[in-house]
């Protein structure tokens, strides 16, 4: 795998390959200009390099497209269907993008653009940049599983992701993927993610907190609650490192009885400012896979996520620190410059898992109150189960957790709708075919280093797989017939921590880690409803997902790495009696 090479080497390059061929232009017009003793020809060499730009990129353009329908007869394949927008070098699908990204929610785009092509899997060029969009499950299947080989993150993902993912277990590929790979598994082993006890404190720590905010007679934002909780639990539970997050103030509304006051007030928190800057990070990078191959342009002069870095790094130096003390100390230079590696490579596997172990894990209990708050039947059936199997006070246990079917389904209902990683990517190495979408029931030709972005949450909700009812939560599709139906004959429709052999190492401890919070949390409260008046004044209300579904996620929802909301989840909840 090639070194990170930096965005302003990556512009000149843009650059490079961009303006050569009208330079070649304006050297012939200028050549031609000589010989043949023409007047005004600086102007003329002018005109030949500024028309010269548009030229060669249509008709290199045009030429690729035509390869392209080549090579995919001689496979007995087809191009995709191909999105083309209205302006020259389809700007204004980019900006579609960007728009979509920023005000909207991207998936509405993706399903437009499947809309159009009459299936899963299309393509676009952007800027002469060629890419596929499919949320087909056998295509999924072939790049993360049979052709596993011959796909790989990608030298665009990885240079656009470098600045925060570094060269972690999610921003690698070849042997330095196996190398943070090996790193990673010891610590998802069956004891170390079935032992609950540092769960458990974490889990009554903020349970203990949010039982105080309402004492107080205030809402709070359950999404930095969970945060909280699972930073907190993720550190010590992989590095040993206590930060104590949760000893911090919880944000608070503020509110004035009728003034529709909904401002904060108060410092932030280093813990907070943490996390603020790591969704701030995680927004560029956003950004820059929206933006194609010329992010780099645009971040010629500033990186954008440098300031947001540097709060991350101060934040994240005494866990370093900490890790590095453990390790003897080294005297010469030759040792030095190998404790400098370890640093860095120890930096990078700690921001990567810090975002797997804290950002997908509060991602679904965040979704997932947010639905049972929606459905108080859904949430008083779940309860009820947790007072059945485990009792009112008593400590979850492993028996327990893989007792409770109808938990598990309430996880995976939520996980279905909301993916904590809705869009990814993977880029192909040499060219192959992907079997569903093509015209006429043909595969699709795959150019090699071509990239694939994979909607996971537009997939989730298809309903020629999963039913009429796909839109709906309903935690009993996992447990009823409707599991055999859709679910068993093509199990990669369903694919909320990927699969193959990249498939999230930490996923068991994820599902146990959500399973035990929300016991502990039902067990303490018999009620949740969001609180409408703390929540951020919103085109549409929260309360009406049911039937406005588009419009409350487009207030709602905001994808950055991992799926989040843009103003967090206010809530009540009433606590259990102990009398």
């Amino acid at each position: 795998m090639a070194p990170h090479v930096g965005r302003r080497v990556l512009a000149l390059r843009y650059i490079r390959d961009t303006v050569l061929a009208p330079t070649v232009i304006g050297l012939i017009v200028h050549y031609l200009a000589t010989r043949l003793d023409l007047p005004h020809k600086p102007l003329l060499v002018l005109c030949g390099i500024v028309v010269g730009w548009p030229v060669k990129f249509s008709l290199a353009v045009r030429c690729q497209r035509l390869h392209r329908a080549w090579k995919a007869r001689a496979l007995g394949a087809v191009p995709a269907f191909e999105i083309r927008g209205k302006l020259f070098g389809d700007i204004d699908t980019i900006q579609e993008v960007n728009e979509a990204s920023k005000s909207g929610f991207i998936g509405e785009w993706i399903v437009a653009q499947y809309e159009k092509g009459g299936s899963g899997t299309v393509a676009a060029v952007f800027l002469g940049d060629y890419f596929l969009l499919t949320n087909d499950p056998g295509n999924i299947k072939v790049m993360l599983a049979t052709e596993f080989n011959n796909f790989e993150k990608g030298s665009f993902a990885r240079e656009a992701a470098a600045s925060l993912l570094g060269e972690g277990v999610f921003n690698t590929d070849g042997d330095m993927w196996k190398m943070h790979r090996s790193m990673t598994r010891p610590f998802f082993t069956k004891d170390r993610i079935n032992d609950y006890e540092t769960i458990d404190k974490y889990a009554m720590k903020a349970i203990k907190k949010m039982k105080e905010r309402f004492n107080e007679g205030y809402a709070l934002n359950f999404e930095d609650v969970i945060h909280r909780f699972t930073l907190d639990a993720a550190c010590e539970f992989l590095f040993n490192t206590k930060l104590q997050t949760l000893d911090s103030t919880l944000a608070c509304p503020h509110i004035k009885p009728g003034s529709g006051d909904h401002t904060s007030s108060g410092e932030i928190s280093p813990e907070e400012a943490f996390s603020r800057a790591l969704v701030g990070a995680e927004t560029v990078l956003m950004d820059r896979f929206n933006c194609g191959e010329v992010w780099c342009l645009q971040e010629f002069f500033k990186d954008k996520s440098e300031s947001y870095m540097e709060v991350i790094n101060e934040f994240l130096n005494p866990i370093l620190e900490e890790c590095l003390a453990k390790h003897a100390a080294r005297n010469d230079a030759g040792e030095a410059d190998d404790e400098a590696k370890t640093l860095n490579i120890l930096r990078d596997e700690i921001i990567n898992i810090i975002i797997a172990g804290r950002d997908t894990t509060a991602s679904t209990l965040t979704f997932a109150i947010f639905l049972l708050s929606l459905h108080p039947e859904v949430f008083d059936r779940l309860r009820a189960e947790v007072l059945n199997v485990v009792g009112p006070i008593e400590q979850p246990t492993y028996k327990n957790i893989r007792e409770m079917k109808y938990l598990r389904a309430v996880l995976n209902e939520t996980l279905r709708l909301y993916p904590p990683l809705p869009i990814n990517t993977r880029t192909s190495i040499n060219e192959t075919t992907l079997p569903e979408g093509g015209k006429g029931g043909k595969p699709i030709y795959v150019p090699p280093k071509t990239l694939i972005s994979f909607s996971t949450i537009t997939m989730h909700r298809r309903k020629d797989l999963w039913g009429p009812d796909a839109d709906e939560f309903d935690p009993d599709r996992f447990i009823d017939d409707r599991i055999k139906k859709y679910f068993v004959p093509n199990p990669f429709i369903f694919l909320p921590f990927g699969a193959g052999p990249r498939i999230c190492l930490g996923q068991q401890f994820a599902y146990n880690e959500m399973s035990f919070f929300l016991i502990r949390l039902l067990q303490n409260f018999n009620s949740v409803t969001l609180d409408t008046d703390a929540q951020p004044r919103r085109t549409t209300s929260l309360l009406e997902w049911k039937t406005k579904r588009q419009e409350v996620e487009r207030d709602l929802l905001s994808a950055h790495l991992t799926l989040s909301t843009k103003d967090g989840i206010w809530v009540r909840m009433n606590e259990v009696s102990t009398l």
